[in-house]
């Protein structure tokens, strides 16, 4: 992502096809999804609202299906990432209610303290 001729961020998206089994098929039906697996603004340059900008631009782009024709597009974030969840929010994500082990790929325990490493699942109908 660039502001102008600078760098300001990075993007990276994918598309997957779902097994029925998927959380995301079994709980919405959607057969396909683009993945935002990767969404940073450098530091220097965040607060200055680049990263709606920048959202809403990647979603545009998702949107003419550059890969294939999906269902959704899919992310997740830390927990305890309160600027992360105002921004999804932002341009429409809803949390799926998939919570898991950020660091191992398991469900997450409820009872476990250390929620930084509790991951959210968030989900945008196209």
């Amino acid at each position: 992502m660039c502001n102008y001729d600078e760098v300001i961020g990075y993007v990276d998206i994918g598309f997957f096809e779902l097994a029925e089994s998927a959380f995301l098929c079994e709980k919405y039906g959607d057969k396909s999804t683009y993945g935002i697996n990767r969404f940073m603004i450098d530091k220097k340059h965040q607060g200055k609202g680049f990263g709606k900008q920048a959202m809403i631009k990647v979603i545009d782009y998702i949107k003419s299906f550059p890969q294939g024709k999906a269902d959704a597009v899919a992310t997740s974030y830390w927990m305890v990432n309160e600027v992360a969840r105002k921004l999804f929010a932002y341009v429409g994500f809803v949390e799926t209610g998939a919570i898991w082990d950020g660091q191992t790929g398991y469900n997450w325990n409820a009872e476990r303290k250390d929620i930084e490493y509790a991951e959210v699942g968030a989900r945008l109908g196209l």
